[in-house]
């Protein structure tokens, strides 16, 4: 799962924050692993490594419990 960043679940999670209703609110590993019939743990390793390579970044305020992402803005 992890050799390629462009794995097309990512790319499908790229492209739902892209959607503005989702953008605007972010997204969690539930709502990933509901929305993309994966499971939860490969949800969070989705979204995990989409923030490690700076695509994605967590919101200011987040609890342990919670996976929640948002996009980061596109570099120029």
């Amino acid at each position: 799962m992890l050799r390629n960043p462009a794995d097309g679940t990512r790319l499908r999670i790229l492209a739902w924050l892209a959607e503005p209703d989702t953008a605007g609110r972010g997204l969690t590993a539930d709502d990933v692993a509901v929305r993309l019939g994966v499971p939860l743990p490969a949800a969070r390793t989705h979204l995990r490594l989409l923030t490690a390579l700076g695509l994605l970044r967590p919101p200011a305020r987040t609890t342990a419990s919670a996976t929640a992402v948002t996009r980061c803005a596109s570099p120029r």
